[in-house]
């Protein structure tokens, strides 16, 4: 019935493990950035859960679609393609793309810092929740910038400070695992 519908071309090759250790990504950076937004901001743990898988969802969905429709869809040079790709879904690296790597991870670092947090900020709007942080006192703060000054609520500092920390740890938790696996960490462990 839907077969008349729906007639989607699937790859003949399905990168189960890369789909597998995304989904414990995921899993890792939700529960490190909701206990993050439960101990720092004071919501209650089954709201810092619904933030935080909304955070990590809607921003690994916003970063693959970027990915694969505007950053590889325009890359000029195959053998470039053929790289990230092996990189990505097999995690094989050239040892010439190692710097590469690395100024991307901080590029992503930094997109998805800025996504999650206004992710987040939309979320609290949408759901019409507030921080349940004992009702302080809304304390402005002056910040001299070159343009003249800018004031900026506790709040909204708290909220940027507590992801970005939130951000930071997970990132450091997923690269721990990442290269527990590079090493073969895990096997020694279980001794194999």
């Amino acid at each position: 019935m839907f077969g008349q519908f729906i007639s989607l071309p699937l790859p003949t090759v399905t990168p189960f493990g890369t789909i597998l250790f995304d989904f414990l990504y995921l899993l890792l950076a939700i529960a490190v950035e909701a206990y993050f937004l439960n101990s720092r901001l004071s919501f209650d743990k089954k709201t810092s859960i619904l933030y935080a898988v909304g955070m990590n969802c809607f921003s690994k969905v916003i970063g693959w679609t970027i990915f694969f429709l505007l950053i590889y869809s325009k890359l000029p040079i195959e053998g470039l393609k053929l790289s990230i790709l092996q990189f990505v879904f097999f995690n094989r690296i050239e040892p010439s793309m190692y710097y590469s790597v690395f100024f991307w991870s901080v590029i992503i670092f930094m997109v998805t810092l800025f996504l999650k947090l206004y992710i987040l900020k939309l979320l609290v709007q949408l759901l019409n929740e507030e921080k349940k942080v004992a009702e302080p006192e809304i304390i402005t703060r002056r910040i001299n910038n070159r343009r003249g000054s800018q004031t900026l609520t506790r709040e909204s500092r708290d909220l940027f400070l507590t992801v970005l920390l939130a951000n930071a740890i997970s990132y450091t938790v997923i690269s721990f695992v990442i290269a527990a696996i590079q090493f073969n960490v895990f096997l020694s462990l279980f001794g194999a």
